[in-house]
């Protein structure tokens, strides 16, 4: 499964609990945080960590939850061709 970031700078970390931010913030202070249930929380912005890539992309394989809501929001693309492709490319070879 390839996974495209559309929105990367989305995604935030607190607590190493991966989350999404789909709501700007009036106070410069506080971020959204909706986790992988859609559960809404405000927490102080020095709180946040952003993930690199490769994190990401980890707990979004194996985050079934979060995976969808980044999907329901547009903030990834994912792309299952590709493996399948290769998958049958290996089987004849």
């Amino acid at each position: 499964m390839k996974i495209k970031f559309i929105k990367p700078g989305a995604f935030i970390k607190h607590n190493n609990e991966f989350g999404v931010t789909l709501v700007a913030s009036n106070n410069e202070n506080h971020v959204n945080f909706f986790d992988e249930y859609g559960d809404h929380r405000v927490i102080n912005a020095q709180d946040v960590e952003y993930p690199t890539d490769v994190e990401l992309h980890n707990e979004l394989l194996l985050n079934l939850e979060l995976r969808e809501l980044a999907l329901d929001n547009n903030l990834i693309e994912i792309d299952t061709w590709g493996s399948d492709y290769l998958s049958l490319i290996k089987s004849f070879a």
